[in-house]
């Protein structure tokens, strides 16, 4: 992430956050509008009703205190009576028609009155609640007949223009939307500033990554307290960087001890190969014992190059090819690969008349791998024992030795590359164990060590085709 990146998400982000806000809030305003309005209309349909019932209320308690039928003057008068105690309201106006007379209200709203003074207010020719148009915009009318004893004697009319309702709720409205506006810009300012606090840690993760070389992995980013998504981000990234770190040590450590491994027989093999040269002459034992030092170290390097490829590919889908092993044979095999070795104190004991499933090559691989490595690392005449054992849900090939033991500090580390024990036998590359280990990890099996200062015992655990296989490791 660059600057510009950078700055890019700190405008975008807010950007984008105000516009959703900004739909939403129209949104809601327009469903706020339009419930003003019917919350506005439903109020005023309420009020001409009360009015109404008032009306009818007043004059029926005019004319009916006379036994006498009324006649349209009595309906005028009480009409009139009701008007002086109920001036009228801004809202709406209330008008009696007694005969071709109207009496009505003292105020009213303006937009009625002119209506009247131009004759245009629509009379009440339709009963009940309605909406009429008008030249001074919608108006609502509810109308009805004024009966006494169930003789009709005049008309009520009350309206009331719907303007006002529509001009309150843009009120309204103009007061949201400018809530609405400062919501946004305060909430969209808020963000941007809580982004930028947010993104720091990756902004200098960002820095950090395009700074590091492979030759300079110890730089880390700054963890944020609070171990939110950016906060693990960040420590897994310092953790990675670790990893990388160790990896690149292990790197250079691989390349030192690999440069020295191979340099060694390859020294020896040059300089006793330029002593042959001077040999000519010399007595043959001489020159066979140059030879065989030669060959010896050529050997030692060549076990050192199958190690290497064996680690390189121990990852691959193709490292281990299982196939049905019978054990009595690869004891057979096995006795002959030893016989190449050299060694003398190998007793390899008859294994039970079993079979597994596993890639012959690589498991004798293995095996001779635990074999010169107990050679290695122990005096001269140490005894090293090669037997199988047969259980229920796995075969196990055991190595072990009467020697003095693994040093207890490296023991937990046996199986790792390059970890070496001192010992009295010829130096070593330190593979021998770590591939033994890759080997059985590659059939799902495991190799674990037990040693104590009257020996050491290496176990290769190969599990049954539907066994439980387990975990490599060293005990």
């Amino acid at each position: 992430m660059n600057r510009a990146t950078g700055r890019s998400l700190l405008v975008r982000l807010p950007l984008l956050a105000m516009a959703v806000l900004a739909v939403s809030f129209v949104a809601a305003t327009a469903l706020v509008f339009e419930i003003l309005l019917v919350n506005g209309r439903r109020d005023l349909e309420a009020a001409l009703r009360r009015e109404e019932a008032r009306v009818h209320t007043a004059i029926d308690q005019v004319l009916t205190r006379d036994s006498r039928p009324a006649e349209p003057d009595d309906v005028t008068a009480a009409a009139t009576t009701y008007f002086e105690r109920n001036p009228g309201t801004n809202a709406y106006l209330t008008i009696v028609r007694v005969g071709s007379e109207l009496v009505r209200a003292d105020s009213g709203p303006a937009q009625i009155d002119r209506l009247l003074a131009t004759a245009t207010l629509p009379a009440a020719s339709i009963e009940g609640l309605t909406t009429v148009s008008t030249s001074e915009g919608d108006i609502l009318s509810l109308a009805g007949p004024i009966t006494i004893d169930g003789r009709f004697v005049a008309s009520a009319q009350i309206v009331a223009p719907l303007a006002p309702i529509r001009d309150d709720a843009l009120r309204s409205l103009r007061v949201l939307g400018l809530a609405s506006g400062l919501s946004i810009l305060v909430g969209g300012g808020i963000l941007a500033l809580t982004l930028r606090r947010t993104l720091r840690p990756l902004r200098s993760l960002a820095t950090t990554a395009q700074s590091t070389e492979l030759t300079h992995l110890s730089d880390r980013v700054a963890e944020p307290t609070r171990l939110d998504e950016v906060g693990v981000l960040a420590r897994e990234f310092n953790r990675m960087l670790g990893r990388l770190e160790q990896a690149d040590e292990a790197r250079e450590q691989f390349l030192a001890t690999v440069s020295h491994e191979l340099r060694t027989p390859i020294t020896i093999a040059r300089g006793h190969t330029e002593v042959l040269t001077t040999l000519a002459s010399a007595s043959p034992e001489r020159v066979d014992a140059a030879a065989n030092v030669i060959l010896e170290e050529l050997a030692r390097l060549s076990r050192l190059v199958d190690d290497l490829m064996a680690l390189a590919r121990s990852d691959t889908e193709a490292f281990v090819i299982p196939s049905a092993l019978s054990l009595t044979r690869f004891f057979d095999d096995l006795r002959i690969r030893l016989t190449g070795l050299g060694l003398t104190t190998v007793r390899v004991h008859d294994p039970p008349d079993e079979t597994t499933e596993a890639d012959a090559d690589r498991l004798a691989q293995a095996v001779l791998n635990l074999v010169v490595n107990a050679a290695t690392h122990n005096p001269a005449g140490t005894g090293i024992d090669i037997e199988a054992v047969a259980t229920d849900h796995a075969v196990e090939i055991v190595v072990s030795d009467d020697g003095p033991g693994v040093d207890p500090t490296i023991l937990d580390r046996a199986f790792e590359p390059y970890v070496k024990t001192t010992g009295s036998g010829t130096p070593s590359s330190g593979l021998g164990l770590a591939v033994a280990a890759a080997i059985m990890a590659a059939h799902a099996g495991q190799a674990t060590m037990k040693s104590s200062p009257s020996g050491t015992t290496v176990t290769l655990r190969l599990p049954r085709p539907h066994g439980e296989p387990g975990v490599a490791n060293a005990d």
